[in-house]
């Protein structure tokens, strides 16, 4: 195929254009973190239409994050679009026979399908052909269905099978042949297994065709039993060199996608489910090519990011912090809010109140982590809450809660992006929900044992880390409570007994306690530096310089914890205060702060990360590039 170098670069551009503009944006971005895991639906064909749904949540459950499709049983797009919604999972792509649904007429019916359904790419396994020049010629149409699709943001690639490099004309595979004329956009699907097997080198092939490997198959050397990852074939051949594979891939751009393949029990999940643990077990070994895996760098959680500066973004992975704002419980776990304050309406939406699931979109994550690794954002404080299902108390997950290992393997993404990774769990009386029925047992023997478990589950699963973020804010503030179904408020020295209490629990797993500094907000700096320690990092927050009817001028706090001794690091937000509050205030820190004791600045963006509110959470990520340079 001839392409100009014009040509070529205004492909690539339609190709970016469409994946930003659509559903199908990046999960982990060209230099962004690891690739996620999926499953080929072929290797559960005699089973999975039976019950997709069931089939599905049990994937995520196993720690899968999305699914590659070889047929849909009828379905329309409609319908896969809501069962990869239900479960929590993402449509990495689909096999096709390229010789029909990628040519002709039938080229946009299969991108509208995958565009409506959610589908990342279009993959070919039917590719064997008479002669070279066949081969030529399909690769050729095939590249020219790769560069329709870049128009919808959608990859198409061709699935390497044994045919592939048995057949060959002169030194050339049948392989070579496919690719020597087709577009540069079209990609490779390799197969671990089906290359290995036919004695061809794995990582010498990507290498070949670099940076085209949207996703690849991981499947063992066949023949074996179950097709479980580490088994020897049963003639006697060698497994795949695993390390080898996983050391190569992580120096890809653009790759996506591991997608697990097992076809030898099409009847059952077990081999899947085994291959997910097999790669989770491989990962925590520690080694050079687990951590390359994780992340293009190789830190680990043990040594988690430590900045002296912490440009700091608050994140919610959990979101049950207000769900007691309500009247009485609706259908389907949805609260029926007695407010009607528009300002409220606007940033939390219904979705807010919903106290029965998790509310956090994982791709959105992804893209703006990467963004917030751009802007110049180097700690992460993730809002736990009911995100976690605790070890010790797992009656307070909420459907769609990670288990330890998939928050910890997260965790490990973001120190290798170079963030520090902060747990908060907020003890505030105001934001108790997450704490399910303990949420009513507020200073009772039963309420400090459940606090002392949930911290230590978390701490282990942010190994390594500096901090926990206590939260305690608002519980003193008149009219905070006054919808709630049930209004508790610590005073006086009850609240000073749970506040150091809790400082206690922490500091004793040699993690310093974080909090917000509302207790001072009202009164004295002499009065709380007589009872706070200093070991306790605070969080002054205000929203806006000036004094308004809503908004009081806090800003006497942020100096005063500083020159009292205390490491302060202030927070702000763009939903209430706007872009220039944000920006104005790290200003002023800048010029009055005592410098020993300021470390640091925090965008608290106050909303749910979901696609909702992509554009205010990627504007308070810009926000932070702002602040820096203010």
């Amino acid at each position: 195929m001839l392409m100009t170098r014009r040509e070529h670069l205004r492909l690539l551009g339609l190709a970016a254009a469409g994946a930003a503009a659509s559903p199908l944006r990046g999960l982990c971005g060209a230099e962004g973190g690891a690739p996620f895991f999926a499953v080929q639906l072929y290797s559960i064909h005699k089973i999975l239409w039976n019950d997709p749904a069931r089939i599905f949540a049990a994937l995520k459950e196993a720690g899968y994050d999305g699914v590659e499709f070889a047929g849909y049983a009828g379905r329309s797009a409609k319908d896969i679009k809501a069962l990869l919604a239900d479960a929590g999972l993402v449509g990495a792509g689909t096999h096709v026979n390229g010789n029909v649904a990628l040519v002709g007429d039938e080229l946009s019916r299969t991108l509208d399908f995958c565009a409506e359904a959610g589908l990342e790419s279009v993959t070919t396994p039917h590719a064997k052909c008479d002669d070279e020049d066949a081969y030529r010629r399909f690769g050729h149409k095939m590249g020219l269905a790769a560069e329709a699709a870049a128009k919808y943001g959608i990859k198409v690639g061709i699935h390497t099978t044994y045919h592939h490099f048995t057949t060959k004309y002169g030194d050339r595979t049948a392989w070579d042949a496919i690719y020597s004329d087709a577009s540069p956009l079209l990609q490779q699907q390799v197969d671990t297994g089906n290359t290995f097997n036919t004695g061809t080198d794995v990582v010498a092939l990507l290498r070949k065709y670099r940076n085209r490997h949207h996703s690849i198959h991981l499947k063992e050397n066949v023949p074996t039993v179950d097709g479980v990852f580490g088994v020897p074939p049963t003639d006697g051949g060698s497994v795949v060199p695993w390390k080898d594979v996983f050391d190569y891939m992580a120096t890809e751009i653009g790759h996506r996608w591991y997608i697990v393949e097992a076809e030898g029990r099409p009847d059952s999940l077990e081999p899947c489910l085994e291959n997910r643990r097999w790669l989770r077990r491989y990962f925590a070994l520690g080694s050079v090519a687990a951590a390359s895996v994780t992340s293009k760098q190789t830190t680990s959680a043990a040594s988690s990011p430590k900045p002296e500066f912490a440009w700091s973004f608050l994140a919610h992975f959990g979101m049950n912090m207000w769900g007691d704002i309500v009247s009485k419980p609706g259908r389907d776990g949805l609260i029926k809010k007695r407010l009607t304050d528009e300002e409220f309406a606007l940033v939390c939406g219904d979705d807010y109140l919903k106290l029965d699931r998790v509310k956090f979109d994982e791709r959105l994550w992804r893209d703006l982590s990467t963004q917030l690794q751009k802007d110049g954002c180097n700690q992460i404080v993730v809002d736990v809450g009911e995100f976690l299902r605790y070890p010790s108390h797992p009656e307070l997950a909420v459907k769609g809660s990670w288990s330890p290992e998939r928050l910890s393997a997260e965790v490990r993404r973001l120190n290798g992006m170079g963030f520090e990774v902060v747990p908060k769990l907020n003890f505030s009386c105001c934001h108790r929900t997450w704490l399910g029925p303990y949420s009513r047992m507020i200073s009772t023997p039963k309420y400090y044992e459940v606090c002392s478990d949930v911290i230590r589950d978390t701490l282990e699963v942010f190994k390594g880390t500096r901090f926990l973020h206590i939260g305690m804010d608002e519980e003193h503030m008149p009219d905070y409570q006054k919808y709630n179904t049930m209004l508790i408020v610590r005073q006086g020295d009850l609240w000073w007994h749970d506040a150091l209490w809790l400082v206690k629990e922490v500091e004793k797993h040699g993690v310093r306690a974080w909090m917000w500094h509302d207790y001072l907000r009202k009164g004295k700096i002499a009065d709380f530096e007589r009872r706070m320690p200093k070991s306790v990092v605070q969080s002054p927050w205000t929203y806006q310089i000036e004094n308004t009817t809503r908004y009081e001028n806090l800003l006497w706090t942020f100096k005063a914890l500083a020159d009292a001794g205390y490491d302060t690091i202030p927070c702000s937000s763009h939903c209430y205060g706007g872009d220039e509050g944000f920006v104005k205030i790290a200003e002023w820190c800048r010029k009055n702060m005592n410098p020993e004791h300021w470390k640091g600045y925090m965008m608290a963006p106050w909303m749910q990360t979901g696609e909702a509110y992509r554009r205010l959470l990627f504007r308070g990520s810009e926000l932070i590039a702002e602040a820096r340079k203010a």
